[in-house]
């Protein structure tokens, strides 16, 4: 019997002591995860839009090709006068759109996490 108690006891030491460990390891994860999760940011990126030979693709109205190149420093000079394309100012803000277009804009609704108030071009929730 004492045999078989000191067996048990020990497999229960280590079951706690392997607990423990796992234990440690998931928090320091999940915290380094959460914590790496708030730096999230994105850096300047080019955009190449290419389609097949029987689909043509202008920025411009003028200049017609299967592949379209966009950047920051180059999306006002391939771009037509007036338009309203921008590449996000100051960041991308989450937006979401539940599918609905707004007639008068010709454009899907788009909402952000801002207020409850319309505003131009977008509804903001």
């Amino acid at each position: 019997m004492p045999k078989q108690n000191t067996r048990r006891a020990k497999r229960i030491r280590n079951l706690v002591a392997v607990s423990a460990l796992t234990a440690v390891v998931l928090g320091v994860s999940t915290f380094a995860w959460f914590v790496g999760m708030r730096t999230v940011s994105v850096s300047s990126f080019d955009v190449e839009i290419a389609v097949t030979e029987s689909l043509l693709l202008s920025l411009d109205g003028s200049t017609w090709n299967t592949t379209v190149h966009i950047s920051e420093d180059t999306l006002d000079a391939v771009s037509y006068a007036g338009h309203t394309n921008s590449w996000g100012g100051d960041g991308l803000i989450p937006m979401s759109t539940v599918g609905e277009m707004d007639a008068a804009a010709s454009r899907l609704k788009l909402y952000e996490k801002a207020s409850y108030t319309a505003t131009y071009g977008g509804y903001r929730i």
